[in-house]
């Protein structure tokens, strides 16, 4: 990824996010190697990427496995319910 801001990576790596799970319900990114990224930018990437499935009401991923220097992180998806 390019960009190297918080935004920039969390968008980047939620479009990432969102191409590995049009391909298995189980996402894992390794992001060992990706200047400036953080737990918590791969934790908003995550909530980014599962907003956008919501909006598109597609349950395609199931969890996202993302691990880098000093995290790693899964979090299942959960739609958002309905009112």
């Amino acid at each position: 990824m390019k960009g190297i801001d918080a935004d920039s990576l969390s968008s980047g790596l939620s479009r990432r996010i969102l191409d590995g799970g049009s391909q298995a319900p189980k996402v894992t990114l390794d992001v060992t190697n990706q200047a400036g990224m953080t737990k918590e930018i791969a934790e908003r990437a995550i909530k980014r990427a599962y907003g956008n499935l919501d909006r598109r009401a597609s349950e395609a991923i199931k969890e996202v496995r993302i691990y880098g220097k000093d995290f790693d992180i899964t979090i299942p998806f959960s739609p958002a319910k309905k009112l």
